[in-house]
C-alpha cells in the first residue's frame, strides 16, 4: 500500500534497491552490532559534565567487549563518519548514494577480553 499510495512504484523498487546494497556491507556470517542511529538531541544531552555521550559510547563499547562483536554502523555525514574514526571505527566503503550524497561504511573491532 506505500508503494502504491504514497511513493509509487518506481521509487518503492529505487528505495528496495538501495537498502539491498546498504544491508550487503554487513557480515553475511556470525552475528555483530548494528547502529542504525546513534545521536543524542542537543536538548538531551545535559551538562557538560553529563558526558550523556560519551556515556552512550563508553556503554556500546563495553557491550561490543564483553560479548567480542564487532559494532557495524553507516551515515552519509561525513562530519559523523569523521567522528566514528576519531573514536575507533574503521571506514571499510564510501558508496555514491543515488541521492547524490556519499555514504560512508564503517565497522568497530573490540579488543580482546583480559
Amino acid at each position: 500500500k506505500l508503494a502504491l499510495n504514497v511513493t509509487g512504484i518506481k521509487k518503492g523498487l529505487k528505495a528496495m534497491k538501495t537498502q539491498s546494497y546498504v544491508k550487503a556491507q554487513r557480515p553475511k556470517e556470525g552475528d555483530y552490532l548494528y547502529c542504525w542511529f546513534w545521536g543524542i538531541l542537543s536538548d538531551a544531552r545535559g551538562s557538560d559534565d553529563a558526558k550523556v555521550a560519551y556515556e552512550m559510547k563508553n556503554k556500546f563499547y563495553e557491550i561490543a567487549k564483553d560479548l567480542q562483536l564487532p559494532i557495524y554502523a553507516e551515515t552519509r555525514i561525513k562530519r559523523i563518519s569523521l567522528a566514528y574514526r576519531r573514536y575507533g571505527f574503521e571506514l571499510f566503503n564510501e558508496w555514491d548514494h543515488p541521492s547524490g550524497d556519499k555514504m560512508y561504511f564503517l565497522r568497530y573491532f573490540p579488543p580482546a577480553k583480559n
